[in-house]
């Protein structure tokens, strides 16, 4: 009987296999750099992810100088795949990884350049939103992995304020009224006692649906998470409020990104970073203007056939939504 031939090698079935491979292995170990995406994600399972689920990312510059070295190992890595041969939807994977990458490190001299203490996103908001919204509690373990995490947010809030330290020497200085919303925040946060603050009580809450939790392991949880916050966090915070109120003097109004070392070029970046486009600020902002004269040359040709002929197309318009 004939012999039918050996399975070809994988590599050889499909020539992309290898970057199947490594792309999944890549994005795990991005994950892995920021357990709270870990986290979010819940992207692994088992005991990996319940050790992911336990810790905070630092915010060091060691921190992101592993984020950098990783991401130019990928480019690296991507480049040799996308001179080699991948199939159509391979090649959009590698090219929407490589510019993700590229983006990424394109970034890094304009980090500083968001502040660390701002009042969408910042330090002080992001770790209280992310412990009390994101962070699982389904079963008893989890409010273990919570007092382990939230033993840590002191160091990433003293952690942070060495880096807005760092950035303020740089002249990298939000906006007074940035500022003043954050220091209204941290204030807002420090006011309760440490068995009101948001730590405590979101824990509570939510640990009180839990039907593998006794009554006695809840209470010395509230107990435990009491004390983390009046003996680490509330300080920590205090530390920021000092240094939010040094930094106050040195804050102005004057909100765009212009003013800052390297302004322009941080602004060129967020440009290709979040919309792709080469143009230039300048090019957008002429676009902007020759839109609004065509706009508005269609309103003036309306309003005139409507009957308003008299003043500005804005007093034109108050007029016609009176007519309403």
């Amino acid at each position: 009987a004939p012999v039918a031939p050996a399975p070809a090698p994988a590599s050889a079935q499909k020539p992309g296999a290898s970057f199947t491979r490594w792309a999944d292995q890549f994005a795990a170990d991005w994950v892995r750099l920021v357990p709270e995406r870990a986290t979010g994600a819940q992207y692994f399972s088992g005991a990996e992810q319940d050790a992911l689920d336990r810790q905070l990312t630092p915010r060091t510059k060691a921190q992101r100088a592993r984020t950098s070295a990783l991401a130019r190992a990928g480019l690296r890595k991507l480049d040799q795949f996308l001179a080699g041969p991948l199939d159509a939807t391979e090649r959009i994977s590698a090219e929407t990884m490589r510019w993700s990458l590229a983006n990424t490190i394109a970034g890094e001299p304009y980090e500083d350049h968001s502040f660390v203490f701002s009042q969408f996103s910042g330090a002080h908001i992001a770790l209280v939103n992310f412990m009390t919204q994101t962070h699982p509690m389904r079963r008893a373990a989890d409010l273990d992995s919570y007092l382990a995490r939230l033993a840590q947010v002191a160091a990433r809030m003293d952690e942070a304020s060495a880096r807005a330290r760092e950035a303020a020497a740089r002249s990298l200085i939000p906006p007074r009224f940035i500022l003043e919303r954050a220091q209204g925040q941290v204030d807002a946060f420090l006011k309760p006692a440490p068995a009101q603050n948001v730590f405590v009580t979101s824990l509570a809450q939510r640990s009180a649906r839990l039907d593998d939790l006794t009554p006695q392991a809840r209470a010395a949880a509230v107990a435990k998470a009491t004390r983390i916050v009046a003996e680490q966090i509330v300080p920590a915070y205090t530390r920021t409020r000092a240094l939010l109120a040094q930094l106050h003097p040195r804050t102005t109004d004057e909100a765009g990104i212009s003013r800052l070392p390297d302004g322009a070029a941080a602004y060129q970046q967020a440009l290709a970073n979040y919309t792709g486009t080469t143009l230039t600020a300048a090019e957008i902002h002429a676009i902007g203007l020759r839109e609004v004269a065509r706009i508005e040359a269609e309103m003036d040709r309306h309003l005139r056939q409507l009957g308003f002929t008299e003043g500005g197309i804005e007093e034109r318009m108050r007029a016609l939504d009176k007519t309403f």
